[in-house]
C-alpha cells in the first residue's frame, strides 16, 4: 500500500481495495486515491461510496476522501446518488455541509431539511449542523431551544423530530452547539448561558453533561469573537492593566 502510494500508482491501490481481506485496510486505501487525485480516481471512489457491500468505516474514509476534490463535481456524481439511498443519508448530509456549495432552494437544501425528520438521530444532528455550515441562520432559534433543552418549544417548532431518549437528545445538543458555533449571535449567547443553568440527574459526575458544559463555554467564546472581534480585550490597554493591578 504505502509503495504504490509514494509511486502514485493508483491502478494498484485500487486493485489492493478489491482484493484485501485485512479489516480497515480498505479506508486507507480510499484515503491513499483521494490525496493522489484525479477524474478516474474521484470517480472510482464516487462508485464505491454507493457500494452496498462497503464497510462503515470505507464509507466515512471515502465521504472525507471525496472532499478533496471539486465540490461542485463531487456533489453531482457522488452525493446526488447518496440522497437516494436512506442508508447514506448521514454522510450525504455530512458531506453538503462540508462542500459548501449547495445553494439556497437547491435539491441539496430541500434534503438536509428533509432530514431534520430522519428517524435516525444521528442524520438528523449531522443535517442540522450542515445548515449552519451552508450559513442558514434561520435555524439559530431551533438551536438555541435544543441547546436549552427545551423540547417542547422545540416540538411546536415543526422543524426538526424530538428525540424521545434522553441520550439522543443530549447528541441533539451537541450537534446544536456546534451549529451554533457558526450561525450564534449575541441572543446565542444568552441562550447558552441560560442552558448552562440546567444540571442533569446523574449531578455534576455526569460525563456527558461535563462534556456538554464545557462545549457550550468554547462555543460561547467563539460566537463571541466571531462577531465582536474581542473589540473590548483589542483597547483595553496594558498600562490600564498595570495600574489595576
Amino acid at each position: 500500500l504505502i509503495d504504490a502510494w509514494r509511486k502514485g500508482d493508483s491502478k494498484v491501490l485500487r486493485e489492493l481495495y478489491e482484493t484485501t481481506t485485512v479489516e480497515g485496510v480498505p479506508a486507507v486505501v480510499v484515503f491513499a486515491l483521494g490525496t493522489l487525485g484525479g477524474d478516474e480516481n474521484r470517480a472510482y471512489l464516487a462508485e464505491q461510496i454507493v457500494n452496498p457491500d462497503a464497510a462503515e468505516d470505507t464509507v466515512w474514509s471515502i465521504a472525507d476522501s471525496l472532499l478533496l476534490f471539486d465540490p461542485d463535481t463531487v456533489t453531482r456524481e457522488a452525493v446526488t446518488r447518496m440522497r437516494e439511498m436512506p442508508g447514506l443519508h448521514v454522510h450525504a448530509a455530512y458531506m453538503i455541509g462540508r462542500l459548501r456549495v449547495a445553494t439556497p432552494g437547491s435539491d441539496e437544501e430541500a434534503f438536509l431539511i428533509e432530514c431534520l425528520g430522519s428517524p435516525d438521530v444521528m442524520t438528523r444532528g449531522v443535517a442540522l449542523k450542515a445548515l449552519a455550515q451552508l450559513g442558514h441562520g434561520a435555524y439559530r432559534e431551533l438551536c438555541e431551544l435544543i441547546a436549552k433543552d427545551a423540547w417542547k418549544q422545540v416540538a411546536k417548532l415543526k422543524i426538526l423530530t424530538v428525540p424521545a431518549k434522553p441520550a439522543d437528545r443530549m447528541q441533539l445538543r451537541v450537534f446544536a452547539l456546534e451549529s451554533l458555533r457558526l450561525i450564534g449571535t449575541e441572543a446565542s449567547l444568552d441562550a447558552l448561558r441560560e442552558a448552562r443553568n440546567w444540571r442533569p440527574e446523574g449531578g455534576a459526575s455526569d460525563r456527558e453533561a461535563t462534556n456538554l458544559m464545557q462545549l457550550s463555554y468554547a462555543v460561547s467564546e467563539d460566537i463571541y469573537w466571531r462577531i465582536t472581534g474581542g473589540l473590548e480585550g483589542d483597547f483595553f490597554e496594558a498600562a490600564e492593566r498595570q495600574k489595576q493591578s
